[in-house]
């Protein structure tokens, strides 16, 4: 029985109703992003479609979002001097998909794809200078809900 627990909250923990923990606000609306690696790739749920204000509020979380999750590459990414070369909504032909399949339908169709540049990152011999996420608006809150590959 003790051997089924860790395999519980492993299921637990990725479940696409889990909620990332709050990183940083933008504005009053709280910004979510993963604090573990593992994590990345539960689908937001309530997904909103995102107008031309969201795709620049969409930009903005992920800025926020990125001291958290800079911790969690191994090793830590160097984010000084980080800012946004690229922002749009997600397309199914020519776009990376997301990690977990289920998020393929609406949270990935309701999203935007950020694309950041960490200068400090440049002369790194992958591409970890040029991070691209996922990121959506929920009722509550912004998502930052997946990192391309």
């Amino acid at each position: 029985m003790n051997a089924s627990v860790p395999a519980i909250l492993a299921a637990v923990a990725l479940s696409p109703t889990t909620q990332y923990p709050v990183v940083a606000h933008l504005g009053s609306v709280p910004v979510r992003a993963a604090v573990q690696r593992n994590a990345w790739g539960s689908c937001p749920s309530h997904t909103l479609i995102l107008d031309q204000k969201g795709l620049t509020g969409a930009k903005r979380a992920a800025l926020l979002a990125l001291p958290t999750v800079a911790k969690e590459a191994q090793p830590a990414l160097k984010i000084r001097g980080a800012r946004v070369i690229g922002h749009r909504h997600t397309r199914r032909s020519g776009d990376i998909m997301p990690t977990r399949r289920s998020c393929w339908g609406t949270p990935f169709k309701r999203s935007a794809l950020v694309q950041i540049f960490l200068p400090a990152e440049r002369t790194s011999p992958d591409i970890r200078g040029n991070p691209w996420f996922y990121v959506a608006r929920t009722p509550k809150a912004w998502v930052v809900w997946d990192q391309v590959h």
